[in-house]
């Protein structure tokens, strides 16, 4: 049986493929870093973990896609001009008034 594959659905495929590839790159990463050691090595005690590594921050990651992928170009336009405006504030007076 032969499944003929519509020409616009190839580059659909590849897209899902390459993001697939990416969750499972980070899903991997999250599994590895030890929140424990990470901490020690900060020399804090208490401080913030987050709970069900990995499952919750990749869970949090393919939610914020789908939001980001079905927002219209209005949004996205709007985004981008605040966005631009709070890299500006930041350049111009956070980055000399920080005592970092």
């Amino acid at each position: 049986m032969l499944i003929f594959v519509n020409c616009c659905s190839i580059p659909r495929f590849a897209v899902c493929g390459v993001g697939g590839i990416i969750v499972i790159c980070c899903s991997t990463v999250l599994a590895c870093v030890g929140q424990a050691d990470v901490r020690l090595r900060f020399k804090k005690s208490g401080g913030f973990l987050c709970p069900f590594v990995p499952f919750l921050p990749i869970t949090s990651i393919l939610v914020n896609t789908y939001l980001l992928i079905n927002i219209g170009g209005t949004t996205w336009i709007c985004v981008l001009l605040w966005l631009a405006a709070g890299v500006l504030v930041y350049a111009l007076y956070g980055r000399t008034h920080s005592l970092l």
